[in-house]
Order: C-alpha cells, then sequence, then structure tokens
C-alpha cells in the first residue's frame, strides 16, 4: 500500500447496522474522521454526520453472473478518479484513507476487482480490506435465506456481531459457529460500548493482505464436510491438502477448471500452495469466476510459513450431489494426492 490511498469496504446485509457503526466510528476516531472520505452506496442510509461524503447511486442490477450488485464499478471509478483529481489540484481538501459502504444486497467483490484492476485507480488506491456487519438477531436466518448475505460473510477479512443485546445466547453461539465454518480466517468482533471501533477497522486493513502465512488457515473439526441448505442450494465448505509441494501450471489448471465447473456458484476460492521449484509460499485467491495473480507470502514476526504442504478451500452452493466429488476429480486430474481435511 505505500504511497497509495487505502480503501476499506464496509458491507453487511440489510439493517445490520453498517452506518450505525460507521458514524460511531467517526465520532470516536477525530483525528481519522478528518482524513478520511467516504463513499456511500447503502439503500436508505441514515444520515451520516460526516463532512467527506459522496453518494454513490443505488440502483440495483442483476449481473451477467447471476450475483446481484448495486451499480457501482463505472460510478465507483468516475467518482474515484475525480475525488483524487479534487485532492491534487487542491480543490477539495487532501484525504488520505476512504470507506465505501455498499448496499445491503450488495457483494463486494466487483470493489475489490476494480481497485485491482482499473489502471488509474490501482496505481493511486490499495484495497484496504472488507469489515462485514453481521446482525445477530436475525443474522441466521439471513444466511439461510439470502446468497447475498453469504457471500458477505465469505468475502469478509474481518465480521463485526451486532445487536448481541437483543440476541439469545444459543442463537449468538449458533452464529458465531456458522460464521466460523464459513470463513475461519476472518476474525470476529463483538459490538459492544466499550470497544474501540478503530481496532475493528484496524483489524480489517491486517488481514486484508494477500501475503498471509499458511497458518492463518484454521479450520473446525469437521469443516471439510459442513454444508447448510439455503434458497439458493447447499452451501459447502470444502477443505484440501497435499502433503509435498506441487506444480505450479498444474495448480493454476486445477483452480481454473473449479472455477468454470461452479461458475457464479463458486464464492471464493483461498490457498497457501508450496511449488516444485520454487522458493517460499503463495498466496491463492479467487472470487467468483476471477482467479487472482498468485503473491508470495510474507510470515508475522513470530510466525512461520509451515511445511511443505499445500492447503486449498473451496466455498460453494453446491445445486446436485455429485458436485463435491466432480470437483474433487476434476482437481485431482492436475493435483494428484489429494486429501480433505
Amino acid at each position: 500500500m505505500a504511497g497509495k490511498i487505502p480503501v476499506a469496504v464496509l458491507s453487511g446485509f440489510l439493517g445490520s447496522g453498517k452506518t450505525t457503526l460507521l458514524n460511531r466510528y467517526l465520532r470516536e476516531q477525530p483525528e481519522d474522521a478528518s482524513s478520511t472520505m467516504v463513499l456511500i452506496n447503502e439503500v436508505g442510509a441514515i444520515g451520516l454526520d460526516h463532512r467527506r461524503v459522496r453518494r454513490l447511486s443505488d440502483k440495483v442490477v442483476l449481473l451477467e453472473s447471476g450475483c446481484l450488485c448495486c451499480t457501482v464499478q463505472g460510478e465507483l471509478v468516475d467518482t474515484l478518479r475525480e475525488l483524487f483529481l479534487q485532492a491534487l489540484s487542491r480543490a477539495i481538501p487532501p484525504f488520505s484513507r476512504m470507506i465505501i459502504e455498499t448496499t445491503g444486497i450488495a457483494d463486494p467483490a466487483p470493489v475489490r476487482y476494480t481497485l485491482r484492476y482499473e489502471r488509474f485507480l490501482q496505481e493511486r488506491y490499495a484495497y484496504a480490506g472488507c469489515l462485514v456487519v453481521v446482525d445477530a438477531l436475525h443474522g441466521m436466518r439471513h444466511l439461510r435465506e439470502r446468497r447475498e448475505a453469504v457471500q458477505q460473510v465469505v468475502l469478509a477479512d474481518a465480521l463485526a456481531l451486532s445487536k448481541t443485546d437483543l440476541a439469545s445466547e444459543d442463537d449468538r453461539e449458533a452464529l458465531q459457529s456458522a460464521l466460523a465454518g464459513l470463513n475461519p480466517s476472518a476474525p470476529l468482533h463483538v459490538l459492544s460500548e466499550g470497544q474501540r471501533t478503530a481496532d475493528i477497522f484496524r483489524a480489517v486493513e491486517r488481514r486484508s493482505g494477500k501475503k498471509q502465512p499458511a497458518s492463518g488457515f484454521r479450520f473446525g473439526a469437521g469443516l471439510a464436510s459442513r454444508g447448510h441448505a439455503n434458497a439458493h442450494g447447499m452451501l459447502d465448505v470444502m477443505a484440501l491438502e497435499w502433503q509435498v509441494p506441487q506444480l505450479r501450471s498444474a495448480a493454476t489448471k486445477a483452480l481454473e477448471d473449479a472455477m468454470a465447473y461452479a461458475g457464479a456458484d463458486m464464492l471464493r476460492i483461498k490457498g497457501s500452495f508450496r511449488f516444485t521449484g520454487s522458493a517460499g509460499r503463495w498466496s491463492v485467491q479467487g472470487v467468483h469466476q476471477v482467479l487472482y495473480p498468485m503473491e508470495p507470502e510474507t510470515a508475522r514476526e513470530g510466525e512461520s510459513l509451515g511445511d511443505d504442504g499445500c492447503v486449498l478451500v473451496l466455498i460453494f452452493h453446491r445445486r446436485k450431489d455429485d458436485a463435491r466429488a466432480e470437483l474433487l476429480e476434476l482437481i485431482g486430474r492436475h493435483l494428484p494426492g489429494t486429501g480433505q481435511r
């Protein structure tokens, strides 16, 4: 992110409390607020008491992939370019950070894609991660019934649990277990009056980088076979591992075939690989039908990059009973010796 403006995405299903959290953060952190530009794409968002606010269109469309998403991409490019140039010419005060609040039914993936692949933006802005707010009172129902809620959780770099005082202890525990199953590497913050909101946003930025060690993958027992039904089919999490390094070309082909097979039902791919003839570990990331370039991992202080094995996690909507077996066969053609965790 050196020399670039970090852009954090704030997401979460309708009514989860995104704007409330954002207002609280800006009130509690005046030093951050003074240098932060906020873009709001939420439908019917409550007023935000902040002097640097731009509102993007709240129109919602159905993309060709079948995903519901706001029409933020084109407008986002124009808005970010305009803001940068205005700040450069001193037409507006300069800003050093940005937060984008998405609509409650939006998929945050296009924002990440836009910042990475639009040349003008890629050179000036850096994706700083996605914080997803989950409503403790209605969160389980949203995950069962709404595909968009699942996509938001899966793509999160950090999660914030709101309205915990309105939910029973059993419901909170069930929801936290479900969130851990969908996104085990995202830290979960339970919102409370005494908690510093700045710590939550900082956690997003720390977790967002792709250069994360293999130790970032922590799965609960039985996760590889865990799934739950919703209106869009069975949500499945499949964790695979190999005990030895793999050929990079074979890994790339396996990932491409898996994404082609699942199409829009492939919510996320993430993994950590060692490749034959290459030093270090490499991070693998894919969202929907987009496979991001692999990047070298960097160990955090006091952590190890692990052994020579490889791990791969696929999170997808399973629309037929043999989808898991077919995906495993597709990947095994290129990467033999696949084991399930």
